[in-house]
């Protein structure tokens, strides 16, 4: 006869392919999450709550597989974790986009006539709506343990360690820039951690990693015009083909790139127990992408001169990209001080210089276009501790300081992210031996960025402040199996 505990037991490990299925479907089509560059922190419940301090060392959980794999030895029984992180994102720009002659600067005449007059005088300024952003991403993650012997454990993950999101209205002002711009990379990973004596572990994880790329903006064909040609050859030129005004969205549009593909990286961890201090590194190879893309830019029909249209043919070609998500280093010490309180550091480095610029190779037309990006390194501190409560309650906090990889002359509208400082909380309950609950909340100080970026055609400039507003809320459950 069953008791209501097998019962429980039952239910619980029936739920769990289940959870595993919609957890998977649910990774897969997740919004992105704008972070510290484009990568996302918030891979574990239990380490949002100390600000991802100490991830490296602590080696807590079976998310070890991805902060550190050699500490998947700690661990001596089979575990499954799932984690949803919801992330609160709002960017706010003050400011304007103009469109520029060819020498760079605001103008606001396509010629003079006979009389030296200026012909046309309209404002340059750009017309539309300034909404921002406000979004709320959601990202799941999943990690299972299965020690194998005394010395080897295993460890499959599924997570989504790299994304940034940007959309905005078809009429924004910053629409020239970007209507949409996405870089997600999803990360199946299977690893091991061995322990090569009772101090020290080693381990390491083959990561599969999915990528996936979208750049939508608009061109404005009038714009385009009197960039190219300048002022003397506008009038003559620009106005005989009926593109007048350089601002009007009739004029505009559509470029839209698209891409993916899967490809390889790996992970290398070590881990050494002292007395009560532990210490750990863990190392993440770079990936390079050699995307397979979709280049797509709507049809052209221009209203000239005394009522005439004309049509032009758009392009609908294949081509690439390449995309390197950068390798990164941390090395992180966790300090058991008492039975019940624990105290932990980490310092994270990783080489953004990778990315450089997004190559696109439109195969119709034969030429690459470089989207540039001219990144540099980041370094990251974090701080955190514990306190348990009780038996069954876990206390924690940390606090975080991020260098920002985008330098102030490649701030961009979808990119304009400065230095951060979040602050941490969270707690884990554990209802009996076997199931735990995991939260954390997080906080990120608002940042503000200055804007001044040309277009794709350098035919528009954005201008202004960029303000950001993050926080971040994340669950868990902890299953032993």
């Amino acid at each position: 006869m069953q008791t209501d505990n097998d019962k429980t037991k039952l239910l619980r490990y029936k739920a769990i392919p289940l959870l595993i299925a919609s957890l998977s479907g649910a990774l897969l089509c997740s919004t992105s999450a704008q972070g510290q560059g484009f990568y996302v922190d918030e891979q574990s419940s239990r380490r949002l709550g100390d600000a991802f301090s100490g991830g490296a060392a602590e080696a807590a959980d079976a998310s070890t597989l991805f902060y550190n794999p050699a500490g998947l030895t700690r661990l001596h029984e089979s575990e499954l974790i799932s984690n949803l992180s919801m992330v609160s994102a709002n960017s706010k720009i003050r400011g304007d986009s103009f469109i520029v002659n060819k020498s760079g600067d605001q103008d606001t005449t396509f010629g003079k006539d006979a009389d030296g007059k200026d012909i046309v005088s309209k404002s340059s300024k750009v017309e539309g709506s300034k909404n921002g952003i406000d979004s709320l991403s959601v990202i799941p993650s999943i990690y299972l343990a299965i020690p194998k012997t005394d010395r080897l454990t295993l460890g499959l993950g599924v997570n989504a360690p790299y994304a940034t999101g940007t959309q905005f209205d078809d009429n924004e002002v910053f629409r020239y820039q970007v209507k949409e711009s996405e870089i997600t990379g999803i990360s199946f990973s299977f690893g091991a951690g061995y322990e090569l004596t009772p101090a020290f572990s080693i381990g390491g994880t083959v990561n599969a990693q999915y990528a996936s790329v979208v750049q939508n903006l608009d061109l404005n064909l009038s714009g385009v015009c009197q960039s190219t040609l300048g002022d003397d050859l506008a009038l003559p030129v620009c106005g005989a083909i009926g593109l007048i005004d350089p601002s009007t969205p009739q004029n505009d549009i559509n470029l839209n790139i698209e891409g993916d593909s899967l490809d390889f990286g790996y992970t290398l961890g070590g881990l050494y127990q002292f007395q009560t201090i532990r210490v750990g590194f863990n190392y993440r190879s770079k990936i390079t992408h050699k995307l397979d893309a979709e280049i797509e830019l709507t049809d052209v029909s221009l209203a000239l001169p005394g009522g005439a249209k004309v049509g032009v043919q758009g392009i609908n070609s294949k081509g690439q990209m390449i995309l390197t998500t950068p390798e990164s280093a941390s090395l992180a010490a966790f300090w058991q001080v008492s039975p019940d309180v624990t105290l932990q550091g980490d310092f994270g480095f990783t080489r953004w210089s990778r990315f450089e610029q997004i190559p696109v190779t439109v195969d119709t037309l034969g030429l690459t276009l470089p989207i540039e990006q001219n990144w540099r390194n980041s370094r990251r501190l974090a701080f955190g501790g514990s306190y348990r409560y009780s038996p069954a309650l876990l206390l924690r906090a940390g606090m975080a300081f991020d260098e920002s990889p985008i330098p102030d002359s490649n701030v961009t509208v979808d990119l304009g992210l400065n230095h951060y400082k979040a602050f941490s909380v969270g707690m884990s309950y554990r209802f009996d031996r076997d199931l735990s609950l995991d939260m954390g909340l997080q906080h990120t100080m608002t940042n503000q960025r200055q804007l001044d970026q040309l277009s794709l055609a350098e035919d528009s400039r954005a201008t202004g402040e960029i303000t950001n507003k993050f926080n971040s809320f994340a669950m868990g459950l902890r299953w032993k199996l």
